[in-house]
């Protein structure tokens, strides 16, 4: 794929300025190729999936396979390029592999069947024959994670999310599949860990949230991925993923990151090394709790950096810049903070390490 990519007869997906157009994705069963929709493309693309059938004996199952096509591209041209590849399947309205492929205005429709599937597989067991024992880890293992790898893609509208928990909740308390029980206790009670008196139920609304979050670390974490290269050229070119904000033309995908991204916010820090793009004033920095930047100037162009003095070898630090930032700050001692977190830091060390974001 990669060779034809190079001798130009293939063409992928330029998505935004910047990244390299996307020719192909490969999944655990699935295989997703982009190209231009003329001839020349298609036969290239035919002449690839041949030379994979003769070298591995695996021959691709066009009945199974779909083809999708822009909405410009005329429907001759679309029958033209289908008999070129053998496909005969239209794509695009389907589920891909659970989620619909195009989204609609109304996101309830959407996430309709999430609580159909719940709500099928729940009637599918027995109240009488199960003790609470047994419900608990039915709900647990089956019906609240049937809807998390929908949560870990987009945002579940709250009501989507109560019917669900209704669902749920119902459930445990019913005595028999015709005989709806009595709800003793509120389910926000039940949500609560064994400790503290409830079954440890997961919070759908905020686990939802955290999924979304995880997305967010996602991109801080591995910014050579192509996932990260994408969403960085077309929303924060300039900046981090931290400072991005939400923009007037957004796609689905994120509107929802941008969900998690406050919550990320809230809980990671820098871990402090040789970092020396650390803004003393606006990134979280500081071990305190909460998590905070310095209080002081915040457009002072101050990095971490100025507060570290290099004299022999030695790394200390700067006192003169720290009772600057105590003179500003009378709620937090900086130096008797810093000094306690100094081995955390390397700051006893011959050399730095790279600064990075700590959850």
């Amino acid at each position: 794929m990669k060779s034809i990519v190079r001798h130009g007869r293939i063409r992928g997906t330029k998505i935004v300025k910047g990244v390299s157009s996307v020719t192909h994705l490969l999944f655990a069963d699935d295989s997703l190729f982009f190209c231009q929709a003329n001839n020349r493309n298609c036969r290239a693309l035919n002449d690839i999936f041949q030379v994979y059938e003769r070298s591995s004996g695996q021959m691709i199952n066009a009945s199974k396979s779909m083809m999708t096509s822009g909405s410009r591209i005329p429907g001759d041209q679309q029958n033209r390029l289908k008999s070129i590849l053998g496909i005969q399947n239209k794509g695009g309205g389907g589920k891909y592999p659970c989620l619909p492929e195009q989204f609609g205005r109304k996101k309830s429709e959407m996430f309709k069947n999430i609580t159909e599937a719940v709500r099928k597989r729940t009637s599918s067991w027995s109240s009488r024959l199960l003790s609470p024992v047994g419900k608990e880890v039915l709900l647990k293992s089956v019906a609240i994670s049937m809807p998390v790898y929908y949560m870990s893609c987009f945002k579940i509208p709250s009501g989507v999310v109560k019917e669900i928990t209704s669902i749920i909740s119902s459930f445990w308390w019913e005595k028999d599949q015709d005989k709806r029980g009595i709800p003793w206790v509120a389910w926000k009670k039940l949500q609560l860990s064994k400790k503290e008196g409830g079954l440890g139920s997961r919070d759908l609304e905020n686990f939802n949230d955290a999924l979304l979050a995880k997305q967010d670390w996602q991109l801080l974490k591995y910014p050579s991925s192509l996932f990260t290269r994408l969403f960085k050229a077309k929303y924060y070119r300039d900046g981090s993923v931290l400072e991005a904000k939400s923009q007037r033309y957004q796609s689905f995908g994120w509107s929802y990151i941008l969900v998690g991204l406050d919550l990320i916010k809230k809980g990671v820090c820098f871990n402090v090394g040789s970092e020396e793009n650390i803004r003393v004033f606006q990134e979280n920095w500081l071990p305190s709790d909460p998590l905070r930047p310095a209080e002081g100037d915040i457009i002072s162009p101050m990095i971490v950096a100025d507060l570290i003095r290099v004299s022999y070898g030695r790394r200390t630090w700067n006192k003169e810049y720290l009772q600057t930032l105590n003179d500003a700050d009378r709620s937090l001692n900086y130096t008797s903070l810093l000094q306690k977190h100094m081995k955390n830091w390397y700051m006893e060390t011959t050399s730095f390490g790279y600064g990075e974001m700590q959850p």
